[in-house]
């Protein structure tokens, strides 16, 4: 037993800082091919996992369900979308449920492991366009400033009690 509460709580708060968040996402049977490579050919990928995340494009409300246009980007060891690579290109993200849009903002980045459920063929640019569309349950939405350089501190502190 220590003898000194200031020691204990520097203690306390010393190990507090010391926890790391394990990544959002552990998706068992998930894999993360490009986009691109799944929208040449959806129909043979249908119902399969993948881990992926981008950039929110467009939102859109329906009666039950929420859908994102997204810009996918490869994601970095830690699950985040790595937005100063090479997008890997669009895809239809369905959510069950609404997403509020002051948060889930065009802009935002989030990640999600999701099932592919079919494609969207139109034109982009003038261009025919495949769109793979997925759903997920509850994507990951990253802090506006997650991609800022430096290291991120936060103390916390633990309340014991004894009976």
């Amino acid at each position: 037993m220590m003898r000194n509460p200031l020691l204990s709580l520097l203690l306390a708060l010393s190990v507090s800082g010391c926890a790391t968040a394990p990544p959002p996402f552990i998706a068992n049977n998930a894999t993360s091919p490009a986009v691109w490579q799944i929208a040449e050919n959806p129909e043979g990928h249908l119902n399969r996992e993948v881990l992926w995340g981008g950039m929110i494009l467009e939102i859109k409300h329906e009666a039950r369900y929420t859908e994102l246009e997204m810009l996918g980007f490869p994601l970095d060891a830690d699950q985040q979308p790595q937005a100063e690579r090479a997008d890997e290109g669009r895809f239809v993200l369905i959510v069950s449920g609404f997403l509020d849009p002051a948060d889930f903002a065009v802009g935002r980045f989030l990640t999600f492991a999701g099932r592919i459920t079919g494609a969207r063929r139109g034109e982009l640019r003038n261009e025919p366009y495949v769109w793979p569309m997925l759903d997920t349950l509850q994507p990951h939405l990253w802090p506006k400033d997650f991609r800022e350089e430096g290291k991120r501190y936060s103390i916390g502190v633990g309340v014991g009690v004894r009976l």
